[in-house]
């Protein structure tokens, strides 16, 4: 028999009360759990179509308003960024059928020529590359922060160091570049290395005056190694016949260059670990003004390129190999090749400051 307290076990006693046997008990008891599971699955399914319901009416507060925007960027030789930046375009439009795009690809060596005579004019593009580009430039780009809030850019990795590196919020990176230590292990100059990582230098020996450094990638060396007097040049490690320097230092972004032009020569990438692995941010894009529809259109295309997606096409398939994606996805996805998969192990101290 069962008694829910002394009150109702005395009343039984005398007769007042009837008693509930055990199964009853437990068939009440089940009654109540499914009650009370009945009232919770309730309760969720509310707040379930509370949230959806604000959040489609965040989205329908967000739907672009008719707009036509101009997007610029650079292209070097031979890259296939045309291309994966029509994909992106395409897709955007194809959700956004309001906005119009006209996108130009200006040669690389021609890029900051026209931007610097759009800039000019008054005219600088709704959106734009803007990686290398003077501080006069960029001083008329719009301010990018509200890019940093957005649902694209709280998947991406390292953002959160974005006000280490920038002074301002006028550039919004794509990716990443890190030091890497490019070695000739057999040719006219070579070294005997076959270590994964290396802390300093002089790791690969007595050969400080014969070592180079990549003058495009020479701010992220200098963060890392600030007292390092380079002996010898860039040309002199990259001449596929007779290289006087078995050692560049450099970052990822020379992978592609290095394994397509030192053909004759046997060679190794090794990559800088340490406490504080100092990475540069790369393939920044900045915002131009316009009109209100024109600035909420290219915000929406930027914060998009940071997306899973859009990464893929921009970083992965169509990019340098050695230019790595900010998106978490995109970024665990590249780091598997053949090239880049030592990362995995050295990229929880990656720090972007100068």
């Amino acid at each position: 028999m069962r008694f829910r307290n002394a009150e109702d076990m005395i009343k039984a006693i005398n007769g007042e009360k009837n008693v509930l046997t055990l199964a009853k008990e437990k068939k009440r008891r089940r009654a109540r759990q499914v009650s009370g599971i009945a009232a919770g699955v309730l309760v969720m399914a509310v707040a379930a179509i509370i949230v959806i319901t604000q959040y489609l009416g965040k989205q329908r507060e967000e739907e672009l308003q008719p707009a036509d925007i101009s997007v610029w960027f650079s292209v070097a030789e031979g890259s296939s960024e045309e291309e994966a930046m029509n994909m992106v375009v395409s897709d955007f439009i194809g959700e956004y059928p309001n906005v119009t795009i006209d996108l130009k690809a200006i040669p690389e060596a021609e890029y900051a020529e026209e931007i610097a005579k759009a800039q000019a004019e008054g005219t600088l593009p709704d959106l734009f590359e803007s990686s290398g580009l003077p501080e006069s430039v960029l001083q008329d780009a719009r301010d990018a922060k509200d890019i940093l809030d957005t649902i694209q850019a709280s998947d991406c990795l390292f953002l959160n160091q974005y006000t280490h590196y920038y002074k301002e919020y006028k550039q919004i990176p794509l990716g990443i570049e890190v030091p890497l230590a490019y070695v000739i292990t057999n040719g006219a100059s070579f070294v005997e290395y076959d270590k994964e990582f290396f802390s300093d230098p002089a790791d690969f020996g007595d050969i400080g005056d014969q070592i180079s450094v990549d003058d495009l990638h020479n701010a992220v060396i200098q963060a890392n190694f600030p007292d390092l007097t380079a002996g010898k040049s860039k040309k002199d490690f990259m001449d596929n016949t007779e290289n006087s320097s078995p050692v560049m230092l450099s970052t990822t972004m020379s992978l592609n260059e290095v394994r397509s032009t030192l053909t004759n020569y046997e060679k190794s990438f090794v990559y800088y670990d340490s406490s504080k692995i100092k990475c540069g941010f790369v393939y920044e894009w900045s915002l131009g003004a316009g009109s209100k529809n024109e600035e909420k259109a290219g915000e929406r295309l930027l914060a998009w390129m940071l997306g899973n997606s859009y990464q893929s096409f921009l970083m992965i398939t169509e990019a340098n190999d050695g230019q790595i994606p900010l998106n978490e996805i995109c970024f665990r996805s590249k780091i598997e090749s053949k090239y880049l998969n030592s990362i995995e192990s050295i990229y929880k101290k990656f720090v972007f400051e100068r």
